[in-house]
């Protein structure tokens, strides 16, 4: 299962040992895409968000790995939108249906909300910081942009690899490997990991991650 911590103003999430991953062709291994968690911090001025791959590379080359982090604000059946950014593969539970997406390529990051009967907005555009000495991503977003208490927030992490035949675009176009994988890694228990990873093409409808009764450190 997905281990869920949290502090007074910081929530964590880590993966299961044994956590799976695919690697796009081209790259030569799997480690961007194999997450190991996500961890979110807030204070007054901005909510941190901080994502943890097996490796950060500060310049990724082609095929670039592309991650998103859905926000459900509410975990209320019909507020949100189940349908992920485009060309993703996957759907959120409708419990699980989100209000906010952050989407990191290189050191780009967006910021969508979701609209349900048109595309999301784009409501801001940060910068990535890769540490690659870490294996870690953070990108802030300002307090008054994403309000409420993150800590009753879910968050659905997706790993997936920017298609290199049409870079830059805004939200990243997802490179479709030849079996019809799209999602390389996940915030997911394993049964949910073998699922999506080891069956690619189904339109898999994934749950996220949420702090239920897990530890206050």
């Amino acid at each position: 299962e997905v281990r869920a911590a949290r502090g007074p103003n910081w929530i964590a999430f880590d993966d299961p040992a044994g956590t799976l991953a695919g690697a796009p062709a081209g790259a030569p291994n799997a480690d961007p895409w194999r997450l190991r968690g996500l961890r979110v911090e807030w204070n007054d001025t901005r909510v941190l968000f901080r994502i943890f791959p097996s490796r950060v590379d500060a310049s990724p080359a082609a095929p670039r790995p592309v991650y998103d982090v859905y926000i459900d604000l509410n975990h209320v059946t019909g507020a949100g939108k189940i349908g992920l950014l485009d060309g993703r593969g996957v759907f959120a539970q409708a419990r699980d249906a989100w209000e906010y997406a952050l989407t990191v390529v290189g050191s780009n990051a967006h910021l969508y909300r979701a609209s349900l009967d048109q595309e999301p907005d784009e409501i801001g555009a940060y910068k990535a910081e890769l540490d690659a000495a870490a294996a870690e991503i953070r990108v802030e977003i300002p307090r008054e942009t994403l309000r409420g208490d993150p800590a009753l927030w879910g968050y659905l992490l997706l790993a997936l690899a920017e298609d290199p035949a049409h870079l830059g675009r805004d939200p990243a176009d997802i490179l479709v490997g030849p079996d019809g994988a799209r999602v390389l890694g996940l915030l997911a228990p394993l049964d949910v990991q073998h699922a999506v990873i080891d069956h690619p093409g189904v339109p898999h409808r994934v749950s996220a991650a949420r702090l239920v009764s897990g530890p206050r450190l």
